[in-house]
């Protein structure tokens, strides 16, 4: 039992890797293309998760938009969210210029270290991640780890790959008060439950 699990370990942390440099390698139009497909296949797929994106838009919106308005504003977001998982994917294995070309930084004087930097789930959350290690805006992180240890680990390894700490939920308010009180900054998705 113990080395099919070491077996579906690897199989899991090399796949990923082999997955997040194929991503890297290709275009950013394809990629995009790709990631809009996989967003539209998961709207028509999985009506259950699209049923809830549209009652939440009507909720919000049925006043002002046609029941056709909600479903584009829907699927477009979905399109969007399979981008988004590609791209966080593919961004990996970008070399710090790349990055820092993909992903700039505004405001950066409204970052000044120590502080805690939420970001929204709707948006490219590795990728500001990333940056913010890699431009030592943001110096940790916490993180909701994974049933599978082949996969917490790769994407831990990745997300620590510029020096940064990733915590989960179990250490986190110890190492954010450590974070903070060594004058750095926590990027924080906001909308997570960990």
């Amino acid at each position: 039992m113990k080395s099919r699990k070491k077996l579906s370990y690897f199989l899991i942390y090399y796949l990923l890797e082999l997955i997040s440099i194929a991503l890297s390698l290709l275009p950013y139009f394809l990629l995009r293309q790709i990631g809009f497909f996989i967003g539209s296949f998961y709207f028509y797929t999985f009506k259950s998760r699209a049923k809830v994106a549209l009652n939440n838009i009507a909720l919000a919106y049925s006043e002002t938009m046609s029941t056709k308005e909600i479903k584009r504003l829907a699927l477009d977001n979905f399109k969007m969210q399979g981008f988004i998982y590609l791209e966080s994917i593919a961004l990996y294995h970008k070399s710090p210029r790349s990055l820092r070309q993909h992903i700039q930084v505004h405001r950066r004087a409204h970052a000044k270290a120590p502080s805690i930097i939420f970001i929204c789930h709707k948006g490219s959350w590795e990728g500001a991640f990333l940056v913010g290690s890699l431009t030592k805006i943001c110096a940790a992180t916490i993180a909701r780890p994974f049933k599978e240890q082949g996969l917490q680990d790769w994407i831990t390894n990745k997300r620590s790959r510029f020096g940064a700490t990733v915590f989960t939920k179990k250490d986190s308010i110890k190492g954010i008060t450590r974070t903070l009180k060594a004058g750095k900054s926590v990027g924080i998705v906001a909308d997570q439950a960990y």
